[in-house]
């Protein structure tokens, strides 16, 4: 396990107790795009590493607010791509300004802020009418008027990313403690701020989903799959906040390792490593039939 914490942006990678043989040293890096202030509430956390021969990274960002903003999103989002500096001491078989071509696979999530262009009621009257989740080969009803799916399809932002289909509801803005959306004075419309992209860079496969309709936003290679959306959903039962985390579930194609990664296998808590390995066992003795296949959550 490895977290980095700066402000109010978080970020946790987990990793299976039998797959940290195969992973490189952790790095991370972070970025405040409103420097100055006291709360770094905006911006961007990163960490990457190598599993077997294949290198990762995971980046969450909170982004500039407000339904006018578009361009300050932007210019964050381009802040981020030029300042993270990853890798430091993994080996990056071709190295870029942009963050997101130094790595195999790039997963960006978070609260990117990116609003509806169409009016509170008509947001409302269409979640109303709408039996969710939508199937996800029909075409979407408000993502027409999405500013981010507006920003992926011009090329404006996220070259070579991907979503795989919304079909859960909007996740902001509600009353914290309800599922209805904001009666404040301010009215927010409903909006998709939270959401998950994913990147596989071209080293013979490509990213695609087991969704039928994935939104390919850009134009990728087509040989055999190595990054998949297995699922992509929201947490409609969460009522902590104003917003409705997501979450997603991927699969993805790895290479065979290589001697020269720097492996992290002796970072670790062994009391911890060997309690829960006994813990795993006694669980597997009682379930013979559990799988063995490697998971990276």
């Amino acid at each position: 396990r490895f977290f980095l914490i700066t402000g109010t942006i978080h970020l946790t990678v987990f990793i299976r107790r039998d797959l940290i043989w195969f992973c490189s040293l952790p790095e991370d890096a972070s970025l405040s795009v409103r420097p100055g202030t006291a709360f770094r509430t905006k911006g961007a956390v990163a960490i990457s590493f190598a599993l077997f021969g294949s290198t990762f990274l995971f980046v969450t960002a909170h982004l500039t607010a407000h339904q006018e903003k578009v361009k300050e999103r932007l210019s964050d989002i381009k802040r981020i791509i030029r300042s993270i500096d990853l890798p430091k001491n993994l080996p990056c078989r071709h190295r870029s300004k942009d963050v997101t071509s130094n790595f195999d696979y790039v997963f960006w999530c978070g609260d990117l802020n990116f609003r509806l262009g169409e009016p509170r009621a008509a947001v409302l009257r269409w979640i109303e009418q709408t039996k969710f989740p939508l199937p996800p080969h029909l075409p979407h009803g408000l993502l027409h008027a999405d500013q981010l799916t507006v920003v992926l399809e011009d090329g404006a932002a996220f070259r070579d990313f991907q979503e795989a289909p919304i079909t859960f509801p909007p996740t902001y803005k509600y009353d914290p403690g309800s599922q209805q959306f904001d009666t404040s004075s301010k009215q927010r419309a409903p909006a998709y701020t939270d959401r998950i992209l994913f990147k596989a860079r071209s080293m013979g496969v490509t990213s695609t989903s087991t969704f039928a309709g994935l939104r390919r936003i850009s134009t990728l290679p087509t040989p055999p799959a190595g990054l998949k959306c297995v699922a992509y959903n929201s947490v409609q039962s969460v009522v902590t906040s104003d917003h409705k985390p997501v979450w997603a579930l991927f699969s993805a194609a790895l290479r065979p390792g290589t001697d020269i990664v720097p492996l992290a296998a002796g970072l670790f808590n062994r009391e911890v490593y060997l309690e829960g390995i006994k813990r795993r066992r006694a669980l597997l003795d009682h379930a013979p039939g559990t799988s063995a296949v490697c998971t990276l959550q």
